[in-house]
């Protein structure tokens, strides 16, 4: 695999360089050559330090590749609590090796370690140390742990962060607080997050018509600008957020729900 990746840069390069050969012949090849020689020092640079990085990683990538979860667990448990600096990348790929194993307890011990050690890298990975809190029996505590991740500086996928909480709220029946949530996050640019905010927006709205209308018009809007095709497509790949994986229960009941027909 490496071997292919440095033979596809090595030709792409070389069909840049020696454009100017065929072209224009040597002469000029030769004027080309002297001026830009240090573009072809920064090439072969970048690509030593991909391949060295493949090479020190192989035995990752390779676990990584093969789906062992539990072994790769092992190797980044290695590198994430004997580093006195924990890396993002390793601590992200641990949380996920973690969560394909439904190794909660081990993702809960990993998110104490960070929260201590890189309070900021906790905040950076808060949606994956979130899942043990949004899938627990104790939705008011999870409901606070999303509220305080909220008022964090530099958490990443924030909106998926703020549905989290909102969802807790319907498990607490505090539905005018997670409407009020669910209207906002209904105009997501995310599909999947707009679909799933109005599906929970629609389980509030039953005793107030208005906010049913709303719920129905970002209904008829989101499935007629996302395909039904094109949401599948999406919620089975992801796009590299777990929590849609964990929750693809949930996500299939919106789509039957959203591509239904006409609310009205």
């Amino acid at each position: 695999m490496l071997a292919l990746f440095d033979g596809v840069l090595a030709a792409c390069f070389l069909a840049i360089f020696l454009m100017p050969l065929a072209a224009l012949g040597g002469g000029f090849f030769a004027l080309f050559w002297r001026r830009n020689w240090p573009v072809a020092a920064v090439f072969l640079a970048v690509l030593a330090a991909v391949n060295a990085w493949f090479i020190v990683n192989r035995r990752m990538i390779g676990l990584l590749q093969s789906g062992d979860w539990p072994a790769l667990a092992a190797l980044l448990e290695e590198r994430v609590f004997q580093s006195r600096v924990p890396r993002s990348l390793h601590v992200g790929l641990l949380a996920n090796a973690y969560l394909a194993a439904s190794n909660t307890d081990g993702l809960a011990g990993l998110e104490a370690f960070i929260a201590k050690r890189r309070p900021r890298l906790a905040a950076r990975h808060a949606l994956a140390f979130g899942i043990p809190h949004l899938v627990a029996a104790d939705a008011a505590a999870a409901e606070a742990w999303f509220a305080v991740r909220l008022d964090e500086r530099g958490v990443r996928d924030r909106e998926w962060v703020r549905w989290n909480r909102a969802f807790c709220l319907v498990q607490l029946h505090r539905t005018a607080e997670a409407s009020t949530e669910l209207d906002t996050l209904a105009g997501s640019a995310d599909p999947v997050l707009a679909m799933l905010s109005l599906y929970l927006g629609d389980a509030c709205a039953a005793n107030d018509p208005a906010a049913a209308e709303r719920t129905a018009a970002g209904r008829r809007a989101l499935a007629a600008r996302v395909p039904v095709e094109r949401m599948r497509r999406i919620s089975s790949e992801g796009g590299g957020n777990v929590e849609v994986a964990v929750l693809s229960d949930l996500v299939g009941k919106a789509e039957a729900w959203l591509y239904a027909g006409d609310p009205a």
